[in-house]
């Protein structure tokens, strides 16, 4: 998850395999590809290549996705549910 928050708050239109952990990461800021399948790669790759109104979207989503993940609104939220499961 770690390289695909990295290219997110980079600002690059993420293409992603929907497996493990990855889906949780992305949500609705990348695109879902199924890396055994080239051909759809290949069109999903092309289909960006043309349109630069959705890589600006893709880009945009990625980049605020990625803060929901950065460490002290993580850290802030873990210390209210441990107040919360101590109450």
């Amino acid at each position: 998850g770690l390289t695909a928050l990295e290219a997110m708050a980079a600002g690059g239109a993420l293409l992603c395999a929907p497996r493990g952990g990855l889906p949780e990461v992305f949500g609705e800021a990348g695109v879902a590809i199924d890396p055994e399948d080239p051909a759809a790669l290949a069109a999903t790759i092309r289909a960006l290549a043309a349109d630069p109104a959705r890589r600006a979207a893709l880009c945009a989503a990625g980049r605020a996705r990625a803060r929901h993940f950065d460490l002290a609104p993580t850290a802030r939220r873990l210390d209210t549910l441990r107040h919360q499961a101590l109450q």
